[in-house]
């Protein structure tokens, strides 16, 4: 307040009391002399506005009290009460009492001020309350009492709710949602968080959205609004924003890391699957996806795969995206199940999707030491986009496909892992053997994936089963002519070589008669081993394959064995066998 010293007095009734514990009519007066003073208040109705805290809200003048004689002198005083209810409680509902400087006729106060005054009395943010000021003009250095004279006027306030709190309300999507800010200092909020294509703004209240403060003239200064109307703040790419609101000045600052970043959520039957999409370009925010889709799927795109709506949904065509809320979005559709081809730029919102015809070939391009080499792989099966092929590799070496032997990039390169294919520009990172060995490897263009393994190769490039369970006896030339294994499912397993026959257990027979092992020729070269003598071939824990030769241990078939039609499988990435009866 203005030109004032704040003081606190004994209650005036206190005063009043002591004048009547006099009896002597000489020294008291009881007599209210009438108003000269003629207090006036600038406004009669005042709305208070937590942007003006810190203006003037109202003040109040008045005239000189009437002289009350020599010898005497007057001191001024001020203050507020409640103009509907006199306590609540016990408490009085009114200000201090404040004394005025000499020669001083007025009084101010700020919006802070007289805002929390009637928020100490319970008024409700928002609600009108009459406000009764009054100024008392008391008689000081004289032989009596005199009763002071008083003047009143009132008028009536509206209030906010003084706690101090501010929310960023973010509109992505058609939703929209209010988060706290962390206060730094008086007037000051930051936040920093992810967000979306969409709108932001501020609000005091989450529950009320009002009062508002919206985008100003420029994208670093603010404006109050009182009724949640104006302009917002846009954000047009996904990124972390981190966002300093100060209040005292409107001003804001907003530094933003932009995130590119893009998943697919597919949609068939009920149930929903999110992938990991890559940018064709690092920094382009433009994303690349062939994959094989049955009709019926439906799709969307998200940045976050923890974050399933808002979505990048179907626009004005099958072309166009559109940022919306799931009540409010139409999905993409497959009409028919192919393999499709998808450019998503999210710069201009735009999609091209397009079906892809299996491609004819598809080239290994090897890199080690600066030297590339280029090796094409064999199709699996007709009208299948699936590819195989087996290499050796020196531990380093990188590698990535193309679908031209003329063409080097772009490329299908690395994703999350060595399963994963992504098509990439020049420099993304590719595919690394980590150890030198002969892999494996069936690249699926269908789904993007692949799978890449470390495997034994036998050196007569054979593993055939030998012994007296099988047709071959153990004569290793028949063993290999016709009880080799061989590659079954080059698409899901390529690791795996397997013998479907006869096996036959002799009762009361040898060893021998019941057992097997694996050659490489028929002159026992490259011949592969149990870990134990006559190990149990049903056993996992005896199911380990060496090349160690030592003691030429076997594996026998346990006593009781039905004979019949089996399948033996050799896992050649993780040197196990399997024996399947049929």
């Amino acid at each position: 307040m203005n030109k004032i010293i704040k003081q606190t007095l004994l209650p005036l009734m206190f005063v009043l009391l002591m004048g009547s514990c006099n009896e002597d009519a000489e020294y008291y007066t009881l007599e209210t002399p009438p108003d000269q003073m003629h207090l006036a208040p600038s406004s009669e109705n005042v709305k208070l506005q937590r942007v003006d805290e810190t203006q003037e809200a109202i003040s109040f003048s008045w005239k000189d009290a009437a002289d009350r004689g020599n010898n005497t002198k007057l001191t001024y005083y001020f203050r507020l009460y409640h103009g509907e209810m006199k306590s609540v409680d016990g408490e009085l509902l009114e200000s201090e009492l404040i004394k005025i400087d000499e020669g001083v006729r007025s009084i101010s106060m700020t919006v802070r001020e007289l805002n929390n005054i009637i928020y100490s009395w319970g008024v409700t943010p928002g609600d009108e309350v009459t406000v009764v000021a009054e100024v008392l003009a008391v008689v000081e250095s004289s032989p009596k009492y005199m009763k002071p004279e008083i003047s009143k006027a009132e008028f009536n306030v509206v209030g906010y709710s003084p706690s101090d709190i501010l929310y960023l309300t973010i509109e992505t999507g058609g939703l929209k949602r209010n988060i706290e800010m962390t206060k730094t200092d008086a007037g000051i909020f930051k936040w920093k968080g992810n967000l979306d294509v969409g709108n932001f703004w501020f609000v005091r209240s989450s529950e009320q959205g009002v009062p508002a403060y919206m985008k100003g003239s420029g994208e670093n200064t603010l404006v109050y609004s009182e009724t949640g109307e104006g302009n917002p703040f846009n954000t047009t790419r996904y990124g972390e924003y981190d966002i300093t609101v100060n209040l005292n000045n409107l001003e804001i600052t907003i530094t933003t890391f932009f995130i590119n970043t893009l998943h697919i959520v597919t949609s068939k039957d009920g149930v929903e699957n999110v992938v990991k999409l890559y940018e064709y370009e690092v920094g382009t925010d433009i994303y690349h996806l062939e994959k094989r889709f049955e009709a019926g799927t439906k799709f969307r795109f998200v940045r976050e795969a923890e974050t399933l709506w808002p979505a990048y949904v179907k626009g004005a065509d099958d072309t166009k995206l559109e940022f919306k809320d799931e009540s409010a979005a139409t999905m993409f559709e497959i009409t028919q199940t192919n393999l499709y081809k998808m450019v998503i730029n999210l710069n201009d919102l735009t999609i091209n999707k397009q079906v892809v015809a299996p491609a004819d070939n598809l080239y290994l391009i090897t890199s080690l030491n600066g030297i590339e080499s280029v090796k094409q792989l064999d199709k699996v099966q007709a009208g299948r986009n699936v590819f195989y092929g087996k290499v050796k590799l020196d531990a380093g070496t990188e590698f990535r496909f193309v679908t031209s032997q003329n063409s080097k990039w772009p490329a299908y390169v690395k994703g999350a892992d060595n399963t994963e294919l992504v098509y990439r520009g020049e420099g993304s990172e590719m595919f690394k053997a980590n150890t030198t060995a002969t892999y494996v490897m069936t690249v699926n263009m269908e789904d993007m994936s692949m799978i890449f393994l470390d495997v034994y190769e036998s050196s007569t490039g054979v593993v055939a089963v030998v012994g007296g369970v099988v047709s071959s006896g153990w004569d290793s030339g028949i063993a290999v002519r016709d009880c080799s294994l061989t590659q079954k499912d080059l698409i899901n397993r390529p690791e795996v070589i397997s013998y479907t026959g006869t096996f036959t257990y002799t009762q009361g027979g040898t060893n021998d008669n019941n057992a097997f092992k694996f050659v490489g020729n028929g002159s026992w070269g490259a011949s592969l081993f149990a870990t134990e003598s006559y190990a149990n071939p049903f056993d996992p824990t005896k199911q380990s394959v060496t090349t160690d030769s030592s003691g030429d241990r076997k594996w026998m078939l346990p006593e009781g064995t039905a004979s019949g039609t089996y399948t033996l499988e050799m896992n050649l990435h993780t040197m196990q066998i399997d024996l399947v009866k049929q």
